[in-house]
């Protein structure tokens, strides 16, 4: 690695963390986590003696697709709510956005990694509310139904909250979807940079953001989402060009 920085004037080294693509087993537990800070920390140091930029890129926090090698499960490393899909089937890998026991894992998460004071933490593109996995649709647990019942001022089985979202304008069931999922993936962000900023103030909490349908799904709300990743200003980078996401049963029926 150090031969290419030197022959390339390489100026910063960004590293995933704890692990990633498909030798990722999921979301780091606190093991993992202290144990790369461990291995990062004498590597980052020799970066910046070399006037090198060390940065940091969050593999996992709220969840990847799965590889057809490694269908992950979570099950046995935590106990969080685990997301529901349309069907009412629980994710294997994805945790409900509302659980606080994952809220405070990915909090913790970002801390850890804050402490080795990177120029940059990149969040990647997972952190949204189209979820993937064995997901491949937000979350439509009982307390995310319960929380679109609130809003709303009705009670919707799966079926019929998503014949609601899908109806034609005007459509308040769907600009209250999009709040919903809005305001989960901005808080979620904003305490991100709230636990970064905790350990390491001049850390630049930047984002990688994913495919313009993703945010249409999502009502995703620019302005706000950039506001929550706070101070020092924010950098943002999209996927590679050709990036694209489908799955194996959308591949075979096209």
């Amino acid at each position: 690695m150090w031969k290419i920085i030197r022959d390339a004037k390489i100026d910063e080294v960004m590293f995933f963390v704890p692990h990633a693509e498909e030798v990722s087993t999921g979301l780091g537990t606190d093991a993992e986590n202290e144990e790369m800070v461990a291995i990062l920390a004498p590597i980052f140091e020799r970066l910046r003696e070399a006037s090198i930029a060390p940065s940091i890129n969050m593999w996992w926090t709220v969840g990847f697709s799965d590889f057809l090698s490694l269908t992950r499960n979570l099950h046995d490393r935590f106990n969080f709510r685990w997301a529901v899909n349309l069907d009412g089937r629980e994710s294997a890998s994805i945790a409900c956005p509302q659980d606080p026991s994952w809220c405070a894992q990915i909090q913790r998460m970002y801390r850890t990694y804050a402490r080795l004071k990177p120029v940059r933490i990149w969040i990647d593109d997972d952190v949204r509310m189209t979820q993937r996995a064995d997901m491949q649709c937000p979350c439509f647990c009982e307390v995310c139904l319960g929380a679109m019942a609130r809003r709303t001022g009705r009670s919707f089985t799966r079926a019929e909250l998503l014949k609601g979202i899908l109806a034609d304008p005007p459509n308040p069931v769907r600009n209250a979807w999009f709040d919903f999922q809005e305001e989960l993936e901005r808080g979620i962000v904003s305490d991100l940079a709230k636990a970064v900023h905790a350990e390491s103030p001049s850390t630049r909490v930047s984002l990688m953001f994913s495919m313009l349908e993703i945010h249409w799904a999502e009502g995703r709300r620019w302005p706000a989402l950039v506001k929550a990743l706070d101070t020092p200003r924010p950098h943002l980078r999209p996927g590679i060009g050709p990036y694209t996401e489908t799955t194996a049963y959308g591949i075979a029926a096209g």
